[in-house]
């Protein structure tokens, strides 16, 4: 069994409720961003309840130390994973939850760096390759513990590249290496949506249910927020004036102004 079999077989086994196949493909010690096989299995369960994937299909791909595993196409997970004997996976080598992605505010892209600590964890300090990083608390996320650093590469062309960051918080110091999703990361296929019906209408070009928040503001002060909208397009009462779309299986933020 390679590393690449171990992962399928991992996620395979838990779109199929084989929660003892799943077993089989990890260790004894299998520890995921510091939870335990049974903790991490229930978290993952999550997502196979959410009921969109009947003919689920698992693809596993590499970029440099980082393993992407692919459900229907949808990024699920990317981490450097450690595995043991016979290939069993063991888990990841980080302790705390780090990608970067990629904001789009009118197409136009910039970085953000997200961050999950523990519960009961709080920062202190990130350095991304050696420069400290200016990190605040997002609001919608607040209870989870994420946070959120922006930043600006030289000369940067916004392809995907690695780095490491140090992460200090008031329990640990972490040293880690981090993937900094861009334009050639494989998960980022959504389609911008474009406006339609005179600029009071909103048409979205993607399997509706791969967007998983989206936010519309009209010039005349209205707020519609949905979760999984399952309508091919959303129609407001006044003039559209910005848009923010949370993508589903992407890790990327759209950010539109008309």
């Amino acid at each position: 069994m390679n590393r690449h079999d171990a992962l399928q077989g991992f996620y395979m086994a838990l779109f199929a409720d084989d929660k003892e196949k799943a077993r089989s493909f990890a260790s004894s010690t299998y520890s995921y961003l510091g939870r335990d096989f049974d903790k991490q299995w229930d978290i993952l369960a999550k997502e196979k309840a959410k009921g969109r994937y009947t003919d689920p299909k698992v693809e596993v791909l590499q970029f440099g130390q980082f393993f992407q595993v692919l459900l229907n196409g949808s990024l699920l997970d990317e981490e450097v994973f450690t595995f043991g004997i016979d290939n069993r996976l063991q888990g990841t080598a980080s302790e705390i939850d780090c990608f970067g992605k990629l904001i789009f505010d009118n197409y136009q892209p910039a970085r953000q760096l997200a961050i999950r600590v523990h519960k009961g964890e709080s920062i202190k300090e990130v350095l991304l390759n050696g420069k400290a990083l200016q990190c605040s608390q997002a609001d919608t996320f607040a209870d989870d513990g994420f946070n959120f650093c922006m930043f600006a590469l030289k000369s940067d062309n916004f392809n995907t590249k690695e780095a490491n960051v140090v992460i200090e918080t008031n329990l640990r110091f972490s040293v880690q290496p981090v993937l900094l999703r861009g334009l050639d990361h494989v998960a980022n296929s959504y389609k911008h949506p474009r406006l339609i019906k005179n600029g009071k209408g909103l048409k979205l070009n993607n399997d509706p249910l791969a967007i998983h928040r989206i936010e519309i503001e009209t010039y005349g002060g209205k707020l519609l927020t949905q979760r999984y909208p399952t309508v091919e397009e959303l129609v407001l009462p006044d003039i559209i004036k910005k848009v923010f779309v949370m993508a589903e299986g992407t890790a990327f933020n759209y950010l539109y102004s008309f």
